[in-house]
């Protein structure tokens, strides 16, 4: 988080992976984090452990990317 201000500057940020089974604590806020600050994502999830809104954040956050310049 504290190079979160760097990404599309300097280079493109390492993978944040997103963790969003019910059983990680605080999901939701990681799930925050990833789409407000991630760049290159990827589910650490298997799809037959997510319940409802995992599999729905899973599906908004792991979209194609932009291809536009970052600016």
């Amino acid at each position: 988080m504290a190079r979160a201000w760097q990404l599309g500057r300097f280079w493109v940020n390492d993978p944040d992976c997103l963790l969003v089974r019910p059983g990680v604590q605080r999901r939701s806020d990681w799930a925050a984090l990833v789409e407000r600050y991630g760049a290159l994502r990827s589910s650490g999830d298997g799809l037959r452990e997510l319940d409802g809104w995992g599999l729905e954040t899973t599906r908004r956050l792991l979209r194609p990317a932009r291809t536009g310049p970052m600016v």
